[in-house]
């Protein structure tokens, strides 16, 4: 792989970037689920708000990784937050005039968990296509230590914001955010990839490839555990 002479300002452009979106997001996802329990006071409404911000983030990953092998993964980061952005923004809008609905938060939290699913595999791609490898440990460092940190001050910050300024002002949060990602992720330069000799098969057909492959391979260590 050809690395460019600044990776660095593109690695840490990239670390700081995700930092931002990663902070809005958890901010959103805490806020909706603060927001479903205070409102319903229901153990089932609050289960359905996590399944519905955590599901399909597990689901989709797979399909994500074949995205990721697809398709240029700057882009895909790109498409991705910035779908997210406009759905926040439109929703944003509808509870400034009153639309408060608890089914419409599920369903916004299932689509902005999708898009996280192409986000995070296409972000931990990137890292290791922009970074020299004897420098990844360092960068995937830090950029580990990031999500840590946002994966600590989610709940809290969430309920904060929440509380303090209601369910509308986290949904513009998460829009200014992925927009200064979005932002930064212009200026990275992300070396070409080596020609390689083209996958063959649609991508659902290399996700059903990849979902033969795991569960094989989660078969085999089953049965190894239970010798």
């Amino acid at each position: 792989m050809t690395k460019t002479s600044n990776w660095k300002a593109s690695a840490y452009l990239f670390v700081i970037g995700q930092f931002f979106s990663l902070f809005g997001s958890a901010i959103v996802t805490y806020g909706i689920i603060w927001c479903i329990s205070l409102k319903t006071g229901s153990g089932f409404w609050l289960m359905l708000g996590m399944i519905a911000a955590i599901l399909p983030l597990t689901l989709f990953a797979p399909i994500a990784g074949t995205l990721v092998d697809k398709y240029n993964r700057k882009t895909l980061i790109m498409i991705s937050d910035g779908t997210i952005a406009f759905l926040m923004l439109v929703t944003a809008v509808l509870f400034h005039f009153g639309f408060e609905n608890i089914i419409l938060l599920l369903v916004i939290s299932m689509l902005r968990s999708i898009g996280r699913a192409i986000q995070q595999s296409a972000g931990n791609a990137l890292v290791q296509q922009i970074v020299p490898q004897a420098e990844l440990t360092k960068i995937n460092g830090a950029f580990q230590g990031s999500q840590a940190l946002i994966l600590i001050l989610g709940p809290a910050l969430g309920g904060f914001v929440f509380g303090k300024f209601g369910l509308g002002v986290t949904f513009y949060m998460d829009v200014i955010t992925a927009l200064i990602e979005i932002f930064l992720l212009a200026f990275i330069i992300v070396p070409t990839l080596p020609k390689v000799k083209e996958i063959s098969g649609s991508v659902l057909q290399q996700f059903k490839d990849s979902i033969h492959y795991l569960t094989l391979h989660l078969a085999e260590a089953m049965g190894f555990l239970g010798r």
